[in-house]
C-alpha cells in the first residue's frame, strides 16, 4: 500500500517529513521537523480510512493520551487529517527502543530493571486509571525505554488505541466503540475477564497484564502460551502458570509471589490497583521506587475524589466553544466530536464462579467447542521497525496478516480477534463488578512530564543465563515469535 506521506512532504503547513521510522499493518510513524520552531516530532498516520472503526480507535487514542500529562505517557501535541482524509496524530519524538526490541536482543532483564520498568508503567497507568481509562493492551512493544534530559532511565507507555473509558469517568464517549463479545488486545497478556468480554473490564485487567509482562521480562516467555487460540483461552481460564523460580533461579521468592498475585483468575484476589502493585515492587526496584509508588497512590486518590459516582447511564457530553458555533469537520476528524448515540452503560455481572474447581468441565467444554468450531490459529505479530518513535505504528499482535486482509475485505475491524465460540467463552470467569481504588492518602501532586528529545536509551542489563520451560506442543508460540 502506498504510504500517505513521503520524505519532504509538509503536513499542516508546518511539519516537514524527514523519514519513516516505523511501519505496521495499519499505519506508519514518521519523524518530522517543525518549520517554525526548533522542534522534532513524531507523526503517526493511518494507511487507509476504509475501516471506520479503525479510524475511530485511532482518533480515540489522541483523545485519551492528551488528557494524561505525566512523564511516563507519550505526549500528544496535535491531531488533524491530510487532504486525502487520512488522520494523523502529532506526538513527542522519542529516542530509544521498546521492550520487545530489548527482549529480542537480550532475552531477559535483570530483576532490578524488570521491577523498575514495570513500576514506572504502574505510574503511567495510575494516571490513566484516575482518568477512567483502561489500557487493555499492555505488552513489551507498548513500553518504550528512553531517558530523561538528565540521563535517567525512563519508561513511556504507548498505544492507547484500544483503551476504554470505564462507566463513571468524566468523558465516557469511548464506551460504545467496543461491542460486547469482541476480543481486543494481545491474547498472551490478556486477563480471563478480558478474553470473555473486552467491554466490561476494569483497571484490574491492566494489573493482570502488568504481571504477565513482568513474568515475560524475567523468564523470557509469557505465563501462558499455546499453538491455538482456544487452547490458550483454556489455559488462561483454568491452568496455573509455571512458577517463575522454576524457570530462573535468581528470582526472589517474594517477587514471584507478587507476579502470581497479579495472575489470579479472580480479579478480586489480585492487587486492586496499580498503586498496590507498585508498592509491592518497591523492594526489588531502584532507589526511586518508593517515591514512584507513593506518587501513584496520590494520583489514584485524587482521581477517585474528582470522578463522580457512576449513574444509570453516561450523560451526554457537551462541546464548549469560545464564541459562536464551530464549523463541522468532515471525514475522519468528524469522529473526534462526541456523540450521544449508543452511550448506554452495561452493568457489571454480579457474582463469581470458582474457575479452578470447574477445570475438568472447562476441558470437556473446550473439546466440544473445538470439534464444532475448529482450531483457531494464534495471531502473529506484525513486522516491527527498530527504534520506533513515540508510538508503535499500530503494531498488531492480535491477528495474522491473512486474517487482517480477510476481515478488511468484509469491512470488519482488523483489530478484533476471532470471536470465541459460546462454549469456550462460557468456560471463562464472569465479569466482576468494578471497585473504587483504595489507596493511601497523601498531599503532594505528581510532577508533569518533560521533553525527551535527542536522547539514547541506556542498554538494558541482561540477566544471567535463564533455564527455559519446555516448548509448547505446537512448537514455537505463533503469538510471540522466538527472539532473534
Amino acid at each position: 500500500m502506498k504510504p500517505p506521506v513521503v520524505e519532504g512532504d509538509v503536513i499542516a503547513g508546518k511539519y516537514r517529513v524527514d523519514r519513516v521510522v516505523g511501519r505496521g499493518g495499519m499505519g506508519i510513524v514518521v519523524a518530522a521537523s517543525h518549520l517554525f520552531l526548533p522542534q522534532r516530532v513524531a507523526i503517526k498516520l493511518l494507511l487507509s480510512t476504509e475501516s471506520p472503526a479503525l479510524v475511530q480507535r485511532f482518533l480515540r487514542e489522541a483523545r485519551a493520551v492528551v488528557r494524561l500529562k505525566g512523564e511516563h505517557v507519550v505526549r500528544v501535541f496535535d491531531v488533524g487529517e491530510l487532504g486525502s482524509g487520512i488522520p494523523y496524530i502529532v506526538m513527542e519524538y522519542l529516542e530509544g527502543e521498546d521492550l520487545s526490541d530489548v527482549l529480542r536482543a537480550r532475552g531477559t532483564l535483570s530483576v532490578v530493571d524488570a521491577a523498575d520498568y514495570v513500576l514506572q508503567a504502574c505510574l503511567a497507568m495510575a494516571e490513566a486509571h484516575a482518568a477512567g481509562i483502561v489500557h487493555r493492551d499492555l505488552k513489551p512493544a507498548n513500553l518504550f525505554l528512553t531517558t530523561t534530559p538528565g540521563g535517567a532511565t525512563l519508561i513511556k507507555v504507548l498505544d492507547f488505541g484500544i483503551s476504554k473509558e470505564v462507566p463513571g469517568s468524566t468523558e465516557g464517549v469511548g464506551a460504545s466503540l467496543t461491542q460486547t463479545r469482541e476480543m481486543l488486545g494481545s491474547p498472551i497478556y490478556m486477563s480471563p475477564e478480558q478474553m470473555r468480554s473486552s467491554r466490561s473490564v476494569d483497571a484490574r485487567s491492566d494489573v493482570w497484564a502488568l504481571g504477565a509482562l513482568l513474568y515475560r521480562l524475567l523468564v523470557g516467555q509469557p505465563p501462558f502460551e499455546a499453538p491455538a487460540l482456544a487452547e490458550l483461552v483454556l489455559q488462561v481460564a483454568s491452568a496455573e502458570p509455571i512458577p517463575p523460580t522454576a524457570l530462573r533461579s535468581d528470582i526472589p521468592p517474594a517477587l514471584e509471589a507478587v507476579i502470581l498475585h497479579c495472575l489470579q483468575k479472580d480479579p478480586a484476589r489480585r492487587p486492586q490497583t496499580v498503586a498496590d502493585l507498585a508498592r509491592a515492587l518497591v523492594p526489588f526496584a531502584t532507589a526511586g521506587g518508593q517515591e514512584r509508588a507513593e506518587r501513584a497512590a496520590r494520583i489514584l486518590e485524587a482521581g477517585a475524589q474528582a470522578t463522580p459516582p457512576p449513574t444509570g447511564s453516561v450523560p451526554p457530553p457537551r462541546l464548549v466553544t469560545a464564541s459562536g458555533p464551530p464549523s463541522a469537520p468532515s471525514g475522519a476528524m468528524a469522529s473526534l466530536l462526541p456523540t450521544t448515540r449508543g452511550l448506554t452503560r452495561t452493568s457489571a455481572r454480579p457474582g463469581s464462579r470458582r474457575i479452578l474447581g470447574a477445570a475438568l468441565g472447562a476441558v470437556v467444554i473446550a473439546v466440544l467447542a473445538l470439534a464444532l468450531w475448529g482450531a483457531v490459529a494464534l495471531p502473529g505479530r506484525a513486522p516491527e521497525a527498530a527504534a520506533l518513535q513515540a508510538a508503535a505504528a499500530s503494531r498488531d499482535d492480535t491477528a495474522p496478516r491473512r486474517a487482517q486482509q480477510d476481515t478488511a475485505a468484509r469491512g470488519a475491524d482488523p483489530l478484533i480477534a476471532p470471536e470465541l465460540p459460546p462454549a469456550v467463552r462460557d468456560a471463562l470467569p464472569p465479569q466482576q463488578p468494578s471497585v473504587s481504588p483504595v489507596v493511601a492518602p497523601a498531599a503532594d501532586a505528581a510532577p508533569s512530564g518533560a521533553a525527551l528529545e535527542g536522547r539514547r536509551a541506556p542498554p538494558a542489563t541482561s540477566a544471567s543465563a535463564t533455564p527455559k520451560a519446555p516448548p509448547s506442543p505446537g512448537g514455537t508460540n505463533p503469538l510471540e515469535p522466538p527472539l532473534r
